[in-house]
C-alpha cells in the first residue's frame, strides 16, 4: 500500500483534482485533516455505562482502500507521529481498558499546503523544506513512499482548464476494475 504526500501551494488544484478523482472512481474515504483529531482517524475507546466500547476510526475501516486526508497540516504533528506503526505495519493496536488489534493497510494520500502558510517559493529548499515544515521528524518522513510538490508557479491557472467531456458509466466502471485489479496483485506480481 502506498504513501503519498502532494505539498504545494494554495490555489493549485490540489483539493480540486482530488475531489474529480473521488467523484470519477467512489474507492476512497475522504476526511479534512482540519476537522479530523487521532480518534476518529485511528479509534478510541468509549464508556457506555457501564461497559467500554472501541470504535475504529476511518483508516483501518478503510483496509486494503484509499483514504484522502485533505487539509492534511490541520493534524498535529503529534496526531501523525503516533500513526507510525500503523503507517510502517499496515497493523493498528489500541491498547487502553480493553485492547485490539486490527489491520490496517490503507493507501493514503495526504494533501497539504504548508503550515506557516508560506508560498514554496518563502523557502530556501522550496518542496523540501515545505515538507520538512509539514513533518519534521525524519522517521515519520521516510514512510512516504512518493513525494509531489504543486507549486503555484509550476500550475496554469486552474480557471482557464477546459472541462473535458465526461465519460460514461461503462467507461467509469472499466478504470474502477482497473484500480481494483491493480490493487489485489500480489506484490510479486
Amino acid at each position: 500500500w502506498l504513501d503519498v504526500v502532494v505539498i504545494g501551494d494554495a490555489i493549485t488544484g490540489k483539493s480540486k483534482m482530488i475531489n474529480n478523482f473521488m467523484d470519477t472512481l467512489k474507492l476512497e474515504a475522504y476526511l479534512s485533516g482540519e476537522n479530523s483529531r487521532k480518534t476518529g482517524i485511528v479509534g478510541g475507546i468509549q464508556k457506555l455505562g457501564d461497559n467500554w466500547s472501541l470504535s475504529w476510526g476511518v483508516i483501518p475501516l478503510n483496509d486494503r482502500r484509499l483514504v484522502i486526508i485533505d487539509e492534511a497540516s490541520g493534524l498535529s504533528v503529534e496526531d501523525i507521529q503516533e500513526l507510525s506503526q500503523m503507517r510502517s505495519e499496515g497493523i493498528l493496536s489500541i491498547t487502553k481498558i480493553i485492547s485490539e488489534t486490527t489491520t490496517a493497510r490503507t493507501r493514503l494520500l495526504w494533501i497539504t499546503n504548508p503550515r506557516s502558510g508560506k508560498q514554496l517559493n518563502d523557502f530556501y529548499w522550496k518542496g523540501v523544506d515545505a515538507l520538512k515544515e509539514f513533518l519534521p521528524i525524519q522517521e515519520d518522513l521516510a514512510r512516504f513512499d512518493i513525494v509531489c510538490i504543486a507549486a503555484l508557479e509550476d500550475v496554469e491557472d486552474i480557471h482557464q482548464i477546459c472541462n473535458t467531456p465526461l465519460m460514461d458509466e461503462h467507461q467509469l466502471n472499466l478504470w474502477r476494475q482497473l484500480v481494483l485489479f491493480a490493487w489485489n496483485l500480489a506484490p510479486e506480481d
